[in-house]
């Protein structure tokens, strides 16, 4: 197994194509997506966050961590953020990882976190003696059968309705008069943007 590299997080935008790699390896989701996780370390990073790096120019893992207290770290998760950044290959087993990581980082740690993770996204490894794991909360999600455009037909028509006023007003800047409940009616066809009444 190859060994952990850490870098200031600062240099993530060096290494967010590896790490979007690893997300499109697994679930890809929108949440460890690199257009997610940059703003979220530049406003609210501390300049303490470390990028962590499990082997060479093609890695199987990349946690942002940062340092809880004097004898710990876990991965980097602001309050506005539902998952701890962490991504991995999705066949690694993190119990062979987790050693090399907590030596790898500075200060003598003996817990390293990896927090509020998904098991849809990653599968929750088996508790050791090394490794445990705590239930949090249940993920909350909307599982689509089908195509997108048939759930949306599902959808009430009034939240249909409301999201097409909302579209139309961020595309044209235009705000509907009270009680106009389709843009649709009333716009011209040249595109000149007007409601009726």
């Amino acid at each position: 197994m190859n060994s952990w590299t850490l870098y200031p997080a600062s240099r993530f935008g060096e290494f967010q194509n590896a790490w979007q790699h690893l997300n499109q390896e697994g679930k890809n989701s929108a949440l460890l997506d690199p257009a997610f996780l940059a703003p979220a370390l530049q406003l609210f990073g501390t300049g303490k966050e470390q990028l962590a790096i499990l082997g060479g120019s093609t890695p199987s893992a990349m946690a942002l961590l940062r340092p809880t207290g004097v004898r710990g770290w876990e991965t980097f998760q602001p309050s506005q953020c539902p998952l701890g950044f962490w991504v991995c290959h999705p066949s690694l087993p993190w119990q062979a990882v987790f050693p090399s990581l907590l030596q790898s980082l500075p200060g003598f740690p003996v817990v390293v976190g990896i927090t509020q993770q998904d098991p849809d996204i990653f599968p929750r490894p088996s508790t050791s003696r090394t490794l445990k794991t705590l239930d949090y909360i249940q993920t909350a999600r909307i599982t689509l059968q089908g195509t997108f455009d048939a759930y949306w037909q599902a959808r009430g028509k009034n939240l249909r309705a409301n999201m097409k006023t909302t579209q139309f007003v961020d595309q044209t800047g235009i705000d509907p008069p009270p009680g106009n409940p389709d843009p649709g009616a009333g716009h011209g066809s040249g595109g000149e943007g007007f409601w009726t009444t």
